[in-house]
């Protein structure tokens, strides 16, 4: 079974939000598979495994502030982990290509993800853990290969966070959560789309 393929297996969970959840998912998933782009995302796109770098270790507390434990520490650590390793597809991305186009306008809205999640870590009293993707990420061939490979990422990333929302014990961190995953569906997402199926 192809990367893409098991990204469509049904969730034992139920429930009207999470059966809409994988319909979208795996609509867009089918939908790239039937253009022929299912090898490219397998392809193009960082696949975990063994050489994968693990999530960061939880992060020293801060002199002063609350602690997080639990749940929603390692929900945080988590969270930005594949914010991470996103953040390093779209900057070589930008690198490989200019800050023009879909790409650029996608990494931007990740940004304020990303600056939006590492805030709650001083909230929590924890210090922000450095980028352990920052350049891993190998340069891509054509801008159509990274859209490819930066779509199959926001896919991925709107299905962890729609977890991470229902199994976080503090309503703000299921909030941020359910935003993240809400953003990874958005018109700049749509816009790398567009850009991927250039790749057929």
């Amino acid at each position: 079974m192809n990367a893409l393929a098991t990204t469509c297996t049904p969730s034992r969970r139920t429930g009207s939000s999470r059966r809409s959840t994988g319909a979208r998912r795996c609509g867009a998933a089918q939908l790239a598979c039937a253009l022929g782009m299912c090898a490219a995302l397998v392809a193009t796109a960082p696949a975990a495994g063994a050489d994968d770098p693990a999530p960061s270790a939880a992060p020293a507390l801060a002199a002063d502030g609350p602690s997080v434990q639990g749940t929603d520490l390692d929900g945080l650590l988590l969270a930005l982990d594949r914010q991470y390793r996103l953040a390093a597809i779209y900057d070589r991305a930008v690198a490989d290509f200019g800050a023009r186009g879909a790409l650029a306008e996608a990494r931007r809205a990740h940004r304020v993800r990303v600056d939006r999640l590492v805030r709650l870590y001083p909230r929590y009293g924890l210090a922000v853990p450095a980028n352990p993707w920052t350049r891993r990420t190998p340069s891509f061939e054509s801008r159509e290969q990274a859209c490819v490979a930066a779509f199959r990422a926001e896919l991925d990333l709107a299905v962890s966070f729609d977890h991470l929302s229902a199994a976080a014990d503090r309503p703000e961190l299921a909030a941020a959560y359910a935003a993240a995953r809400d953003t990874s569906r958005g018109p700049s997402v749509e816009g790398l789309r567009s850009c991927a199926l250039a790749a057929r």
